[in-house]
C-alpha cells in the first residue's frame, strides 16, 4: 500500500488505487489488464501481511462496470429496459442495415459496417450528433448519417441497445433515481474523461456516490537512451535487460518489471520467441522460479479466429460446404486436437504431404473421407459420420434456417470429429476452446435479430464474431509483463523498458472516420481530427509511461532493413546509456557465466552406403551434391525437405509439367521431319490444338479440381499457340528422327544407380542428339565446372553411351526452350547445323574452350559425375554450398549455416553443430 490516511476519506480526496482497494472502494479501470495487475497487487499484499483469506478487491474495467450497473437496473427496474446487444450481435445489425440500404454497391459491407460502428461510438463518447444537412459535399458522411438512422430505428423497432448508447441510458436512468451502482468509486489509468464518461460521472455524483480522484506520481523516473542495431536486436535487448533487473532481487508486490513495445502487434511472434529464447532457453539455466510457472507474459492478444485450436475448429465446419480448400484439408489431417490424432499421425502426415505435392486446391469432404479410408481409418470413419445425412442432427442445412439450428449444427460436426482431443490441450487452448464454445451461444442470441439465414452466412457470421474476439488467456501473475502501449495505462513497474520509440512510431498515429464530417470531428476533439490534439495526447502519455517507473531504458533501433531510424522527438532528451553499467550488460555476463561450455562436435560424413545403391531422386542427386554435399545428403538420405504451400493453379511447376506433356503428346504423333513436312499451317495448328486439349484433360484427370474452368480453356489456347509455333520451327530443322520419348532408365555411376527419365532422343544422320525441354532459365554454362550447375543432361548422354550395340554415340545435346517468345535450342554438338542455337564446341565460351570434340567433353563429365556420385556413396554431407546455392534452398535450419555465418564464419566450411 502506498500510503495510509489519517483523516476519514471524503469524495474528491486523491488517492492510489491499492489505498481504494483496501477501503473497500470500487475501483474502475481503463483496461482489463490493470483491473488484473490490481486484483493481483492487492493479493500479493494480503499474503504478505499473513492473510489466508480476504473479500475479492472490487476492481473491473469500464465496460465490465457499464454491463454489472446494467444488470442491477434490469434486476430493479419496474419498466423493461432495452436488451443490451453484445458486439457481434450490433455488428450483425449494422451489416443488415448496410446490406437493405445499399443493396450490393458496397464493396465490402463487412468493411464499411466496422467502420460505421466506430463513427456511432465516436459520436456518442463525444456527446455528437448528425444529420444528412450536416455533412455537405462529403458523401460518405450523408451516406452514414442515412444509415445511422436506420440503424436507431432498428435498434428502437427491436428494443435493443448497443454498448455505445448503454453509457448514456445509464446516466439517464440514475440521473431518474435508479440506484445501481456502489456507493463509492475510484476511476483508474484514464488519461481524461470523453464528454460521455464525464456525464454518467455526474450523474453518479448527483445520486450520491462517493468519487474519488486517483493519485499519481507525476515525476519522471530516472530514464535513459538504448539504440538497438536492428529491430531483432532491440528486442533481444530489451529481454536480457528485463531478466538481468528480475535477478537483481525481488519486487515489491504488485510492481512487475515492464518491457512496453510501440508496435507489439507488429511483431509479437518475434518477441514472444525471442523473450522465451532468453528466459527459458532450452537445455539452459532458467530463472529461479516455482515449477510449470512462467518468469514472463506477452499479455497483447490475437484474434480467437487465429488460435490454433479455434482455426483447427473452423476447418472442421468447413465440412459443412462440402468442399474444403487445400489450407483447411491440411489443417484437418493434421490438427492434434481431433480425436484419434495420437494414433494415426504418420498416416494423416502422409496423406497431407501427398495432396499438397499433387497440387490440390480443393477437395470434397467425401473425397477425403474415401483417401484416409486406407491409412486413417478412425478419421476416416468420423468424417463418414459428420457427413452422414441420413441424421437429424448431422444433415447439413440446405435452405435458410434458425441461427440456433446452425449453431447445434456446429457443435455437433466438432463433437464428431472428436474436437477438442483432451489430451492435445494446454490450459491456454481449453481456454480458447470454451471461448469458441461462448461464440456459438453468442451467434444463437442473434437469431432474434437476423432470422434465417443460410449455414454460409452462419459460418461466416461466427468466423467474424471469432476474428473480433481478442483471445488474451488467464495465466498466473508474472514477474515480468511484456505489452503495448494502451495496455499499460495506469500500471506501475519496479522497472520499465520502452521499446520501439523511433519516429515513425512514436506519436502513435491517429486516424479520422472516413463517416463523420470533419468539421464535425475538429469541433468536439475526436482522434484523428486535430494534429495539436493529437500531439498533447502523445505529450500526456509519454509523460505518464515515463513516471510509470522509477528507472528504466527507451530504445529504438538504428536501422531497419537499410531505413536509418531516428529517436521519437518526445524522448530525445533523454541521455545515452552507458553500456557497460546498465543491466543488459550483466545479463550477458550472468548468462554466460551459467551457460555450460560449448560442445564442438566436427561431423562431415555419414555412413557410406553400399556399392549398387539407389539413390532416390534420379541426377537430381548429382545437382545437389554439386550445389552443397549436406544438401545431397539431407535431401536424397534423410528424405528430409521443406514443407510446401500448395501450388497456385498454375504456377511455374504446373506450366512445366503442362507443357512437357504437350511435347509428349505431339512428337507420339509425329515419328519426324518427314511427317512434319507432310503437315500444312493449318493442320500443325489442329495437331497443336489437339495436343494441348489432351495435355489439360491428362492433368484434371489425375488431379480434378486442381485447375478452375476458366483458367484450363485459358490455358489450353496458350499451350496450342506454344505448340504450334514449336512445330514451326521444327519444320525449318533438317531431317531428324524420333528415337525415343520420356524414356525411363536405370544408368550407375560412381557406384550408385541413378532412375532417370529422358525427355527426347533424335537420330540425325546417323547420330544422337539428346533433347531436355525447359520452360524457366537454363543454360549450358551449368554443364561445366567441377561442380555442375546442371548436371542432368552430361549424365543422360553417358547414360545413352553405355548402352553401345547398335546404339550411335550422342553427338550433340541441347535445351529445348518452351517459352512464348524465346523458344530454340541451346547446346554444343559437333555439327551446329542440326538445330538453330547449337554451337561447334571449341568455339563456344567458357568452359567449353576447353575442349574439341564430343568424346573429351564426355571423358570429362564421366570423370566429375563419377566424383560426385563417389562423394555422395561415401558418405560426404560437408556444409559447403556453392555462391548462391543457399538462397532457394529449404534446409537452412537443418543445416545451421546461418548461425555458423552469424558466429563468423564463412560458411564454407560449415561442419560444427
Amino acid at each position: 500500500m502506498t500510503g495510509v490516511h489519517e483523516r476519514p476519506l471524503r469524495p474528491g480526496d486523491a488517492i492510489a488505487p491499492d489505498e481504494a482497494l483496501a477501503a473497500g472502494i470500487t475501483v474502475v479501470t481503463v483496461n482489463n489488464r490493470l483491473a488484473r495487475a490490481l486484483a493481483a497487487g492487492h493479493a500479493a499484499r494480503m499474503l504478505a501481511a499473513g492473510r489466508a483469506a480476504w473479500e475479492s478487491p472490487r476492481v473491473l474495467p469500464f465496460d465490465a462496470f457499464v454491463a454489472q450497473c446494467w444488470s442491477e437496473l434490469e434486476a430493479g427496474a419496474a419498466a423493461a429496459l432495452p436488451r443490451l446487444l453484445g458486439a457481434g450481435e450490433a455488428r450483425a445489425l449494422w451489416q443488415q442495415v448496410l446490406a437493405e440500404a445499399e443493396a450490393g454497391r458496397l464493396l465490402s459491407t463487412a468493411g464499411a459496417a466496422a467502420g460505421a460502428a466506430d463513427a456511432r461510438e465516436r459520436l456518442l463518447r463525444h456527446a455528437a450528433s448528425v444529420a444528412p444537412e450536416d455533412c455537405g459535399e462529403q458523401a460518405d458522411a450523408r451516406a452514414f448519417a442515412a444509415w445511422h438512422a436506420r440503424y436507431c430505428e432498428r435498434l428502437a423497432a427491436g428494443g435493443w441497445a448497443d454498448a455505445p448508447a448503454a453509457v448514456d441510458l445509464l446516466a439517464e436512468r440514475i440521473r431518474g433515481g435508479a440506484r445501481c451502482a456502489p456507493d463509492a468509486l475510484l476511476f483508474a489509468g484514464f488519461e481524461g474523461f470523453s464528454p460521455q464518461q464525464e456525464a454518467l460521472r455526474a450523474a453518479l455524483t448527483a445520486a450520491g456516490v462517493a468519487l474519488y480522484e486517483e493519485r499519481r506520481d507525476a515525476r519522471p523516473g530516472r530514464f535513459v537512451r538504448h539504440v538497438g542495431e536492428s529491430p531483432d536486436a532491440e528486442v533481444e535487448d530489451a529481454a536480457r535487460w528485463a531478466r538481468a533487473v528480475l535477478e537483481a532481487g525481488p519486487a515489491a508486490a504488485g510492481e512487475p518489471v515492464g518491457v512496453v513495445f510501440a508496435d507489439l502487434a507488429e511483431r509479437l511472434d518475434a518477441v514472444e520467441a525471442c523473450f522465451e529464447e532468453v528466459f527459458h532457453p532450452a537445455g539452459g539455466v532458467a530463472p529461479a522460479r516455482a515449477v510449470g510457472e512462467r518468469a514472463f507474459n506477452v499479455s497483447l492478444g490475437r484474434p480467437l479466429a487465429r488460435v490454433p485450436v479455434v482455426a483447427d475448429a473452423l476447418a472442421v465446419l468447413a465440412l459443412d460446404g462440402g468442399t474444403l480448400d487445400a489450407e483447411d484439408a491440411g489443417r484437418l489431417l493434421l490438427s492434434p486436437t481431433l480425436g484419434d490424432h495420437a494414433r494415426e499421425r504418420g498416416a494423416r502426415l502422409a496423406l497431407e504431404a501427398r495432396l499438397r505435392d499433387e497440387g490440390v486446391r480443393a477437395i470434397r469432404a467425401r473425397h477425403l473421407a474415401r483417401l484416409a479410408a486406407r491409412s486413417a481409418p478412425r478419421l476416416a470413419q468420423r468424417l463418414s459420420d459428420a457427413l452422414d445425412d441420413t441424421r437429424d442432427d448431422a444433415r447439413p442445412a440446405r435452405g435458410r434456417r434458425p441461427l440456433g439450428a446452425h449453431a447445434a449444427r456446429f457443435a455437433a460436426l466438432l463433437e464428431t470429429l472428436g474436437w477438442p482431443s483432451g489430451r492435445a490441450l494446454d490450459s491456454a487452448a481449453f481456454q480458447a476452446a470454451e471461448a469458441l464454445r461462448g461464440q456459438l451461444e453468442a451467434l444463437t442470441a442473434m437469431e432474434p435479430l437476423l432470422g434465417p439465414c443460410s449455414a454460409a452466412a452462419a459460418l461466416g457470421l461466427l468466423r467474424a464474431g471469432l476474428e473480433r474476439t481478442v483471445f488474451q488467456p488467464r495465466a498466473a501473475p508474472a514477474p515480468v509483463q511484456v505489452m503495448g502501449v494502451l495496455e499499460a495505462a495506469g500500471m506501475r513497474f519496479r522497472a520499465l523498458w520502452l521499446a520501439g520509440f523511433h519516429d515513425g512510431a512514436w506519436p502513435p498515429a491517429e486516424r479520422a472516420s472516413p463517416f463523420l464530417p470533419m468539421a464535425l470531428q475538429r469541433r468536439h476533439g475526436m482522434p484523428g481530427a486535430s494534429p495539436e490534439l493529437a500531439l498533447q495526447r502523445a505529450q500526456a502519455l509519454t509523460g505518464r509511461l515515463l513516471a510509470a517507473a522509477p528507472e528504466g531504458v527507451v530504445s529504438h533501433a538504428a536501422l531497419d532493413a537499410d531505413t536509418p531510424l531516428a529517436p521519437s522527438a518526445l524522448i530525445g532528451a533523454l541521455p545515452d546509456a552507458a553500456p557497460a553499467r546498465w543491466p543488459g550488460a550483466l545479463a550477458d555476463a550472468a548468462l554466460a557465466a551459467a551457460a555450460p561450455a560449448p560442445e564442438r562436435v566436427v561431423d562431415r560424413h555419414a555412413r557410406p552406403v553400399g556399392h549398387g545403391f539407389r539413390a532416390r531422386g534420379g541426377s537430381r542427386v548429382l545437382t545437389d551434391q554439386a550445389a552443397c554435399p549436406f544438401r545431397a545428403f539431407a535431401r536424397h538420405r534423410l528424405q528430409a525437405n521443406g514443407v510446401e504451400r500448395a501450388p497456385a493453379p498454375l504456377d511455374a511447376r504446373s506450366r512445366g509439367v503442362l507443357a512437357h506433356r504437350v511435347m509428349q503428346e505431339l512428337f507420339a504423333r509425329i515419328a519426324g521431319s518427314r511427317a512434319l513436312a507432310a503437315l500444312d499451317a493449318p493442320a500443325r495448328d489442329a495437331l497443336a490444338a489437339e495436343a494441348a486439349s489432351e495435355a489439360v484433360r491428362a492433368v484434371l484427370r489425375r488431379h480434378p479440381g486442381t485447375l478452375p474452368r476458366r483458367l484450363a480453356d485459358a490455358e489450353r489456347d496458350r499451350l496450342a499457340a506454344l505448340a504450334a509455333g514449336w512445330l514451326a520451327l521444327e519444320a525449318a530443322r533438317p531431317g531428324f528422327e524420333i528415337e525415343a520419348l520420356e524414356q525411363r532408365r536405370v544408368v550407375r555411376v560412381g557406384g550408385l544407380r541413378l532412375d532417370i527419365q529422358i525427355d527426347r532422343v533424335d537420330r540425325v544422320d546417323g547420330r544422337r542428339l539428346l533433347l531436355d525441354y525447359k520452360t524457366g532459365r537454363a543454360g549450358r554454362a551449368g554443364w561445366f565446372g567441377e561442380r555442375p550447375d546442371e548436371p542432368q543432361l552430361p549424365l543422360y548422354a553417358l547414360a545413352l553411351d553405355a548402352e553401345g550395340g547398335a546404339g550411335a554415340p550422342v553427338a550433340a545435346v541441347a535445351f529445348a526452350r518452351l517459352k512464348r517468345g524465346a523458344e530454340g535450342f541451346e547446346g554444343i554438338g559437333e555439327d551446329p547445323g542440326w538445330a538453330p542455337g547449337l554451337s561447334r564446341l571449341g568455339a563456344g565460351r567458357g568452359g567449353e574452350r576447353e575442349f574439341d570434340d564430343m568424346a573429351a567433353l564426355k571423358s570429362h563429365w564421366a570423370r566429375v559425375l563419377g566424383d560426385l556420385a563417389e562423394a555422395f556413396a561415401a558418405g560426404d554431407a560437408a556444409v559447403d554450398p556453392k555462391p548462391n546455392a543457399c538462397r532457394y534452398c529449404d534446409l537452412a535450419a537443418l543445416c545451421r549455416i546461418d548461425e555458423v555465418r552469424g558466429a563468423g564464419g564463412s560458411g564454407a566450411d560449415g561442419d560444427e553443430a
